[in-house]
């Protein structure tokens, strides 16, 4: 699980850094941090896993659809 999720880590953030831009910076830096919020062993971090992939599938939504929504989604933080 961890190898899988730093691979996926890597290439979220190469495309995320080609497509950041203003308006989506603030994202960007959020959609960085998701893996801060892993924490645990076993049963534990597979549920901080779950709570992370889904805060980071709402940031990549923020993302590629900036504005309204984007400041919602960074409101909440």
């Amino acid at each position: 699980m961890e190898r899988r999720l730093i691979k996926d880590y890597e290439a979220m953030m190469q495309d995320v850094l080609a497509r950041m831009d203003n308006d989506t910076l603030d994202v960007a830096v959020a959609l960085a941090s998701v893996p801060d919020q892993i924490r645990g062993y076993g049963p534990v971090k597979a549920d901080s896993v779950a709570i992370a992939e889904k805060k980071k599938a709402e940031l990549l939504d923020a993302f590629r659809s900036p504005g309204a929504e984007n400041a919602r989604i960074m409101a909440a933080q």
